[in-house]
């Protein structure tokens, strides 16, 4: 017998039709009535649950910010969604999250590994001998040099 479902679906046959008639309305307030009425929360359960299920965290920001960032991305894709292909918008939207998130957090690893701070490898070349060289005593005397091209 299979396990009866314990979670209400955020994301159903209700949303997808919204979607469509979303991508189909020619007024900019009626895809905002839509938009709020049918897609804001399942959205913002959509993006909060890819964020904890694949820990996709960025180091430097606070949960809000990443969360509010990826909305803002997706809300961004919404209209490049083609629902004439049979594809589920809450696949797509998923896919866009995911995609989006783990490129922030590759492009943020790259920058850190490029910005490594002087101070924090100073001690490790200053200490090798093969990267260090001592500059001689000696004093030069101008009067000496002007006397010897005369």
């Amino acid at each position: 017998m299979p396990r009866k479902r314990t979670q209400k679906i955020y994301f159903g046959e209700d949303q997808e039709q919204a979607v469509i008639r979303y991508l189909e309305s020619e007024s900019d307030d009626e895809k905002n009535k839509i938009f709020n009425e049918y897609l804001r929360e399942p959205l913002i359960i959509m993006v909060e649950s890819i964020i904890r299920r694949y820990k996709l965290y960025r180091k430097d920001m606070e949960f809000d910010e990443i969360h509010n960032d990826t909305m803002s991305f997706l809300i961004t894709k919404i209209n490049k969604f083609d629902h004439t292909k049979n594809h589920k918008a809450y696949s797509y939207f998923g896919t866009i999250c995911k995609n989006y998130l783990m490129g922030a957090i590759q492009k943020d690893t790259k920058e850190q590994n490029r910005s490594v701070s002087y101070d924090d490898i100073s001690s490790d070349i200053e200490d090798r001998a093969d990267l260090s060289y001592t500059i001689d005593d000696y004093t030069v005397d101008y009067r000496e040099i002007g006397r010897a091209h005369v």
